[in-house]
């Protein structure tokens, strides 16, 4: 063998030593002739090994960091090394995640964007799914819903997983959020800063009325429980939620926030776990929707002064843990829906100032647990019903400004813990019920503006902590009840425009807490009683168009806090002295009145605003005119 693998053919023709020994030489030749491409081979594969390995971990290094470097090959290494490789085909690194993402463009409002195609149809399909949004409102691209859905998906530092437990809640406060601003962030990045040594981020131009007045954190990376007037309940552990970590909202407070625009409805499908819900004194409109019923844990609700029109939903008595509900001032109208009534744990109930009409239903008596019931200045008709005897709880009712009848019944007297009822400005009718007597805890009686009549009940004045009581506008008829005197804690006493007869009695000096004293417009004769210049506190005073005679008493100088002074249309003579006009001139009386202009003036005065004498016109018993 030559030593390039060739056969030598060669003939030997010497002795046999020569023979043997040229056969020891041709045998290892042989040997190092063959053990040269064996070790050869040994050593390429070993070198082949070793570059695999490197390079499966240079690949993986290399997936790993998302790089783009190329990765060498046994291509490269051939010029440095005459010997022959196998050539290993190594596959490329895997593409990154950018790579593998599908984005679809979107025109929104003019303004062309760019999202991820999966997690917008993956986002999408959870809140669908969900029932938090109706379609039709998702796909709507100028809708707040939608806005929310692009901010989740686009904007949203906190970039959470579709499949996150509180991504619905998340979307919920966003859809809040583009429901009530003009803010368009879902498109103009350009509108949240970094606040100057904050965490979370603050909307510019915090005065603008196209925002809200507190904002704080929202949409911004910070988690929703950080958000400003959103509250969570703490974790399993305890703790308060801090930084960037979601959690089931229990609270949201936004009064008093400048909230405008159409309430949505996708609130109440967002937060399953909500207890407090309060909106109130901002300029909201819509409805609210039967999806009320979905906030089975609610158990305060406040939308006072806002826009909210339409009636109340059947699925309101739904809330069985509901304590309070404050709907005051808004524009709801039709009836009041008789599942309310199932509330057995309502304890406040303000609809005042609303368009609400019908009667009010014998139901009512069913809300046992109710200490506050408001349904002032509705539409209301009918009568009061009996049931309130039932309302053993009841501390405050208002059916002021409606449009009841008939009399009242009698009932109401065995709502032993009453401290404030207020029946004014209706059409009730009929004599006053002695029972009324029976409020032994009451503190404001406003009966003004009705149809009563008959004898003013000296039971009254068993209501020995009554502060306000208020008969004016009415026609009750009689003398002067003494009885009233005895009220001695009372602050504001107020029979005027009824057909009430007699003096002013002597021991009205015994109301030694008296603030207002108005009697005008009655039938009351005899002289003004000089003992009034001993309620030192009184304020205002109102005597007018009485039949009341004699002088000014000197008295009423005593009466330092006096600011209102009404004497006018009565009967009076002589000279108010000096020592009453330095209430005038020297201390707070600012509206003095007596007959003291025209010819026929009785009375001089140099202090008062001077009224000339008009006719007297009264109604007696039977409701007649005369003068």
């Amino acid at each position: 063998l030559n030593k390039d693998g060739t056969m030598m053919m060669t003939h030997n023709n010497g002795s046999s030593d020569e023979y043997s020994s040229s056969r020891r030489v041709m045998h290892k030749t042989c040997l190092r002739t063959i053990k040269r491409p064996t070790v050869l081979i040994c050593a390429v594969g070993i070198a082949i090994a070793v570059v695999s390995g490197t390079m499966t971990m240079y690949n993986k290094f290399m997936t790993n960091n998302d790089s783009s470097t190329a990765v060498p090959t046994i291509e490269d290494e051939k010029s440095e090394n005459d010997s022959t490789y196998e050539v290993v085909d190594i596959p490329p690194p895997p593409p990154s995640a950018d790579d593998e993402m599908e984005f679809t463009e979107l025109e929104v409002d003019g303004v062309k964007i760019d999202i991820d195609k999966e997690r917008f149809d993956q986002i999408k399909a959870v809140i669908l799914e969900s029932k938090v949004s109706t379609p039709a409102s998702i796909q709507d691209t100028t809708s707040a819903q939608f806005a929310a859905l692009l901010w989740l998906v686009r904007e949203d530092p906190s970039h959470l997983n579709p499949d996150n437990a509180y991504l619905l809640q998340r979307y919920g406060l966003a859809v809040l959020w583009f429901s009530t601003t003009k803010n368009k962030y879902y498109h103009v990045s350009g509108e949240y800063t970094t606040a100057e040594n904050e965490n979370g981020r603050k909307l510019n131009g915090q005065q603008d009325m196209d925002k809200w007045f507190q904002h704080d954190s929202w949409l911004s990376g910070l988690g929703i429980c950080e958000w400003s007037g959103i509250k969570c309940y703490p974790h399993e552990d305890g703790l308060d939620h801090v930084g960037n970590y979601d959690g089931n909202v229990k609270t949201i407070y936004l009064r008093r926030n400048n909230l405008r625009g159409a309430f949505p409805s996708d609130i109440f499908r967002a937060f399953p776990f909500l207890k407090m819900l309060d909106l109130s004194d901002n300029a909201l409109a819509g409805t609210i929707s039967e999806d009320i019923g979905q906030l089975s844990g609610l158990e305060y609700f406040n939308f006072t002064a806002n826009n909210i029109a339409g009636s109340l939903p059947e699925s309101i008595g739904d809330l069985s843990l509901l304590t309070e509900c404050h709907m005051s001032f808004n524009q709801l109208d039709s009836t009041l829906p008789y599942s309310i009534y199932k509330l057995e744990k309502l304890r406040e109930l303000d609809l005042s100032r609303n368009s609400l009409a019908a009667t009010i239903p014998h139901e009512i008596g069913a809300m046992k647990e109710l200490t506050s019931l408001n349904l002032a200045y509705n539409s209301f008709e009918g009568s009061l019903p009996h049931e309130l005897s039932n309302m053993q709880s009841l501390v405050k009712l208002d059916v002021s400004h409606n449009k009841l009848k008939s009399s009242l019944p009698k009932e109401i007297g065995s709502v032993a813990y009453l401290r404030s009822l207020d029946l004014s400005h209706n059409e009730f009718e009929g004599d006053l019920p002695s029972s009324i007597g029976n409020l032994e805890h009451l503190d404001e009686l406003y009966l003004n503006d009705n149809e009563f009549k008959g004898t003013i009940p000296t039971e009254l004045s068993q209501l020995d902590g009554l502060d306000v009581l208020n008969l004016a506008n009415n026609h009750f008829s009689g003398i002067f009840p003494i009885s009233l005197t005895h009220l001695d804690g009372l602050k504001e006493l107020d029979i005027s425009n009824n057909a009430i007869k007699g003096e002013i009695p002597q021991s009205i000096a015994d109301m030694k807490n008296l603030h207002v004293l108005n009697l005008a417009r009655n039938d009351i004769k005899g002289m003004i009683p000089p003992e009034l210049g001993s309620l030192f506190k009184l304020e205002q005073i109102f005597l007018e168009t009485n039949e009341l005679i004699g002088g000014v008493p000197d008295q009423l100088g005593e009466l330092t806090s006096l600011r209102k002074l009404s004497l006018h249309n009565n009967f009076l003579t002589g000279r108010v002295s000096d020592h009453l006009c330095k209430l005038s001139n020297d201390m707070f009386l600012s509206q003095f009145t007596v007959d003291c202009a025209g010819e026929t003036a009785v009375i001089l005065c140099e202090c008062c605003q001077c009224h000339l004498h008009e006719n007297i016109i009264h109604l007696d018993e039977n409701n007649r005119y005369e003068v």
